[in-house]
């Protein structure tokens, strides 16, 4: 998905001519072979359309079609939580980030995972560009520390 398109599921059926409205450019249609499970929007449909610009909430409501919200990002996150410890929970393994380490962390990029039991004999070295580009998934905030789960940006 170009990040200047739209990207909308349809959950009821096939996306094909009258199942969206018109008056939007259209840059793709994608129908899946069968409903299928879509992780961004949780639940299961048909296929997407994307278009160039936003639909408006009649529109897509009226078509029964869902949008991709754009996820924030691990970077984001962390600027938007000042004062936060973080436990991350990445594709690469689990990153801390101890509050007083986060602005070091955003200016260098580097950054240690492990497998879930912190120690050095267990511990890598992980692209912090990497790990700050990925989005966030779910998130929750407990005793000052915010725990998330992340993934690869689309």
């Amino acid at each position: 998905m170009s990040k200047d398109n739209v990207r909308y599921y349809s959950t009821q059926r096939p996306v094909s001519l009258g199942t969206f409205p018109g008056g939007h450019k259209i840059r793709e249609i994608f129908n899946f072979d069968e409903r299928t499970f879509v992780e961004s929007i949780g639940r299961k449909a048909w296929g997407w359309i994307e278009f160039e610009d936003e639909l408006t909430e009649k529109e897509a409501a009226n078509y029964e079609l869902m949008r991709v919200e754009k996820r924030e990002r691990v970077s984001e996150l962390l600027k938007r939580n000042p004062g936060m410890n973080f436990s991350l929970m990445t594709p690469g393994g689990f990153v801390d980030i101890g509050a007083d380490a986060v602005d070091d962390f955003l200016a260098t990029g580097r950054a240690v995972a492990h497998p879930g039991c912190p120690g050095s004999e267990l511990e890598i070295d992980v692209s912090g560009d990497d790990v700050l580009n990925q989005v966030v998934i779910d998130f929750s905030v407990e005793g000052g520390t915010c725990h998330a789960l992340t993934d690869y940006a689309d």
